[in-house]
């Protein structure tokens, strides 16, 4: 982040070094703000497909043990 300086007195240039001061600061934190929820959906999208499988293993296991299938350990 480059941030600009300001002197004590306050003038047209400093009022707009301050500004963008802030607006540097705010787009910074919207860009992490939009980053986050893009990581949020590809956790969700994740976390969805991790219980499509175990719904399918599921689905696999009560196949097998209503059909009978003796399991030795």
């Amino acid at each position: 982040m480059a941030r600009k300086e300001i002197s004590p007195w306050w003038d047209r240039e400093n009022r707009n070094s301050v500004n963008e001061n802030f607006i540097e600061l705010y787009t910074s934190n919207t860009d992490a703000k939009e980053q986050a929820t893009q990581a949020l959906g590809a956790a969700t999208a994740a976390g969805n497909k991790a219980n499509q499988a175990l719904d399918g293993l599921a689905d696999i296991l009560a196949t097998l043990t209503t059909e009978g299938a003796a399991w030795e350990v």
